[in-house]
């Protein structure tokens, strides 16, 4: 984390967070994605006081030349037609797509203090059980792009038998702004 010194006019010594959040996806090769626009009747965000409810998003597959999502969702049961792997690459997607919405509706990402919680649901097997292995996919981006103090958050992985549009997995999260 990158701090910057500020003197106020009785020479205190105060110190501003600058995280650059946007540089850091860049040089880890990511482009931020437009939010996708909502399927049913809700919005992406709700804001009440300094806390950001974000709905769930859908893993887009990722074009590896392009740096960029696709329009294209990530389909299928993990356990029987994605291995874990593959579900924690769509679940990372997941979180990629949720910082776009965050992008779009702060204008500014080092606007995020804390990721609070994650919510993820995981389109699996009856017999599959590593749900919280699956989202740690997401968990351990939003921890590499924000940091551990902002990053690290709450966290729910459930398993359910069928997600919008086939999908494999669908995270949604709860932020704190400044």
């Amino acid at each position: 984390m990158i701090y910057t010194r500020l003197w106020r006019k009785k020479k205190l010594n105060i110190f501003v967070r600058r995280l650059h959040v946007e540089e850091k996806l860049q040089k880890k090769g990511f482009r931020i994605p437009p939010p996708v626009k909502p399927k049913g009747s809700y919005t992406n965000v709700v804001q009440t006081g300094n806390l950001l409810y974000i709905s769930g998003h859908l893993p887009f597959k990722f074009h590896p030349e392009q740096k960029v999502l696709t329009e294209n969702v990530i389909v299928g049961k993990v356990g029987k037609d994605l291995t874990l792997e593959q579900a924690q690459d769509a679940a990372k997607s997941c979180a990629l797509s949720i910082i776009g919405t965050l992008k779009e509706h702060l204008g500014n990402l080092d606007k995020v203090s804390k990721i609070v919680k994650l919510n993820g649901y995981v389109n699996c097997s009856d017999d599959f059980r590593d749900q919280p292995k699956v989202l740690n996919g997401a968990s351990e981006f939003l921890v590499e792009v924000f940091g551990p103090e902002i990053g690290t958050h709450a966290r729910a992985a459930l398993g359910t038998n069928s997600l919008p549009l086939g999908a494999a997995v669908e995270v949604e999260a709860v932020v704190q702004v400044l």
